[in-house]
């Protein structure tokens, strides 16, 4: 009997954007190769959505023919790769045993989490206990790498939705993470896998992959080794920075400039606010582990809805009031706040920064710089 660590590459789709992992079997009196693979879940159950937003999403070991699993592989495009482990008879066999019994309808359920238990972790501990803990000891050591980055990595298909989730997540993703915790993805398992050597019975070490096999090359391969580039974030931001104060300098002596200044600066906020008010939301009312807080709230959240409200005032010709000038400063001083808390701005949150801040302290500034009004709305 010999098994197989089978990896696919991300898709074209948000569910399979980190990829896919699977164990195979084949020979040793089986009829034909069998494909166990930990990412099965009902998608349609009725309360699938409120299940991943109290953290209770349920996968489950699903057994399949190597012929159908290909089969999908082949039908989204995706790259597979195939990996032959260098593990002895008797221990392939135990493994097979143990994972069959796990394939059970009783016992093939588990609580999804994307960092401690996914299709990439339960492969990695039959493994590991495939070895007695050679594979746990041989990537017991730091990386480089941090959650934020990997995510960062594998979201370049979705700009947008990277950004929203780079917004929301807290700065414990920021830790750097061992060779261990790295192997939630399956890009990292295969290469690590590669990379180990095993002594059986105290015999000299090995490789643990026997063979390596590229099985297909799909129109959709592994995510790129870096993150795509931040900085095209901050130009909405600078750009509206830019208008704002403009406009604002000639509110003065053109009403129209009024009605511009208040609109970009309530229109921005508006984007703040719903950012921020979403993110904070998703926070307090989900159990999703890795959301806030984070102090990108000081930058974009509930509080953000006061730049709403001067902002249509003064598109309107209203005076701000005292009072709420008094807001907007307090809300600029947040701001500036989150700057000054940022534990590694450029490496880590930079984008989330530059994007952000430079257009809410225009905005506050262009508001307070031009004066409240005359208390008649503009015709």
């Amino acid at each position: 009997m010999r098994v197989h660590l089978l990896t696919i590459s991300p898709g074209d789709t948000l569910v399979t954007s980190m990829g896919h992992t699977a164990l195979a079997f084949s020979g040793g009196g089986m009829k034909q190769p069998a494909v166990y693979d930990w990412g099965a879940y009902d998608a349609s159950s009725d309360n699938a959505l409120a299940k991943v937003a109290a953290g209770e999403l349920v996968y489950f070991l699903r057994v399949k023919s190597f012929g159908r699993f290909y089969a999908k592989v082949k039908g989204r495009d995706r790259t597979l790769v195939g990996q032959v482990l260098d593990i002895p008879s008797e221990e392939t066999h135990a493994l097979q045993k143990r994972i069959e019994a796990l394939s059970h309808p009783l016992e093939r359920e588990y609580k999804y989490h994307w960092a401690d238990a996914n299709c990439a972790t339960k492969v990695r501990d039959a493994l590991d206990e495939a070895t007695h803990g050679a594979l746990a000891a041989g990537l017991d050591r730091p990386v480089p790498n941090t959650a934020r980055f990997e995510a960062n990595r594998h979201f370049h298909r979705w700009p947008a939705i990277g950004f929203g989730w780079r917004f929301i997540i807290s700065n414990r993703v920021d830790q750097p993470l061992t060779a261990w915790q790295r192997t939630m993805l399956p890009e990292h398992l295969m290469r690590d896998v590669g990379q180990l050597t095993v002594s059986w019975d105290g015999a000299e070490p090995r490789p643990l992959v026997k063979t390596h096999c590229d099985m297909r090359d799909g129109g959709f391969g592994f995510a790129p080794k870096t993150p795509p580039a931040r900085w095209p974030w901050a130009l909405p931001g600078l750009l509206v920075s830019v208008l704002v104060l403009l406009s604002s300098s000639k509110v003065n002596s053109n009403r129209r400039a009024r009605r511009w200044t208040g609109t970009l600066a309530g229109v921005y906020g508006l984007a703040l606010a719903l950012l921020g008010t979403v993110g904070f939301a998703l926070w307090a009312l989900t159990a999703i582990d890795g959301l806030g807080p984070t102090q990108n709230w000081l930058l974009a959240g509930p509080q953000t809805w006061v730049l709403v409200w001067a902002g249509d005032r003064f598109a309107r010709g209203k005076q701000l009031g005292a009072m709420l000038q008094r807001a907007l400063m307090a809300l600029g001083a947040l701001g500036l706040l989150g700057l000054a808390l940022w534990p590694v701005t450029l490496t880590a949150n930079g984008d989330m920064l530059s994007a952000l801040l430079p257009g809410l302290l225009a905005s506050i500034v262009a508001l307070l710089w031009a004066g409240g009004g005359d208390d008649k709305a503009v015709a």
